[in-house]
């Protein structure tokens, strides 16, 4: 997952946590929320200039895999 990824190399930062929403696959009715949470947390890493230049940000960002969370 994205956050264990930086916690690990970042131990100095603030990472924030992944909300339990962003666990489970949404489904039609939550696909809303899922998102608003999903941009509050990619915001959140955005404001670090680090976790910016982060590759594995840029993977995470690019993929279309959304089991990287």
């Amino acid at each position: 997952m994205l956050r264990d990824v930086l916690l690990k190399l970042y131990p100095y930062l603030l990472i924030p946590p992944i909300s339990e929403v962003l666990l489970k696959k949404p489904d039609d009715g939550q696909i809303e929320k899922w998102i608003l949470v999903l941009e509050r947390f990619l915001n959140k890493l955005m404001n670090s200039s680090e976790l910016r230049a982060s590759v594995y940000v840029y993977e995470f960002l690019t993929s279309n895999n959304l089991e990287n969370i």
